[in-house]
């Protein structure tokens, strides 16, 4: 039987832990606050139970076995947390070695020709549904959607621990990041946008009066106040046309999050 473990949270308040599957308490587990920082919906986390049929069919068409890290995720208290990154077991890199090999023997292939396709599909079987629709069956389609993802994602990841290996004695703690960044292999579009925000940020630290503008004034009152500055009404209009670029985009996975189109705030942060 799974175990329960007892925590305390930073105010003395006790909460329990349900472990999903016995020895989980022995994991070591990390807030995923990179994609899920709110606490789920109860109905996000029963979709996610109920649609495990859909779970194990994505990787069995793939025939692969997939990673702890993406095998299932942990909810305490509504937050998402998820299995550290580690290596790979023989099995898994073996299965995963023939998924590449079977569809192109390419990184991109198997997103290309084998997942992407198939979401695509769950996404077109969702929105054909009807009212009718039982909740299993949209559950079972979301979470066969939705692990496509990750499928696809340890095909890169297998191999790329080789390269972690080789440079964690000298990277350390950040060798993952550098994995990351030497392994993707072309154009980030997310890195290239965020380059270009970051030179943002840097211009608006070169220039005192731009800065007092943003700082003293926050960023309701910011593009008036810049505009008074000798640089920034050329500043306000390359940002202006920078979020019209990128307007769909957000500083979070969730739906019910502003875009920057909708409000630049957080994209001044």
């Amino acid at each position: 039987m799974p175990a329960t473990t007892t925590y305390t949270s930073a105010d003395g308040t006790p909460f329990v832990v349900q472990w999903v599957k016995p020895g989980d308490e022995n994991e070591t587990w990390v807030f995923n606050d990179e994609h899920w920082p709110k606490p789920a919906t109860p109905m996000g986390m029963a979709i996610e139970t109920i649609g495990l049929p859909g779970h194990a069919r994505c990787y069995a068409e793939a025939g692969v076995i997939p990673m702890p890290i993406f095998e299932y995720f942990m909810y305490v208290n509504g937050y998402q947390y998820a299995r550290d990154f580690a290596p790979p077991s023989p099995d898994i890199a073996e299965g995963y070695g023939r998924f590449l090999a079977a569809h192109g023997g390419t990184i991109r292939g198997p997103w290309e020709i084998f997942c992407e396709p198939r979401i695509k599909q769950a996404v077109a079987d969702i929105a054909a549904s009807g009212q009718a629709a039982r909740i299993a069956d949209l559950a079972d389609s979301y979470m066969y959607g939705w692990h496509q993802t990750f499928s696809s994602v340890g095909a890169m990841t297998v191999p790329l621990f080789g390269l972690v290996f080789l440079l964690a004695e000298t990277y350390g703690p950040e060798v993952m990041l550098v994995s990351q960044e030497l392994g993707q292999g072309g154009a980030n579009a997310s890195q290239a946008i965020d380059g270009e925000l970051a030179e943002f940020a840097n211009a608006a630290r070169g220039d005192a009066a731009l800065a007092a503008a943003i700082d003293a004034h926050g960023w309701d009152a910011f593009r008036e106040r810049a505009r008074q500055t000798p640089s920034g009404t050329a500043f306000v209009e390359r940002l202006d046309a920078f979020v019209a670029r990128h307007a769909l985009r957000s500083t979070t996975w969730d739906l019910m999050d502003p875009t920057w189109g909708n409000v630049l705030r957080p994209c001044s942060s």
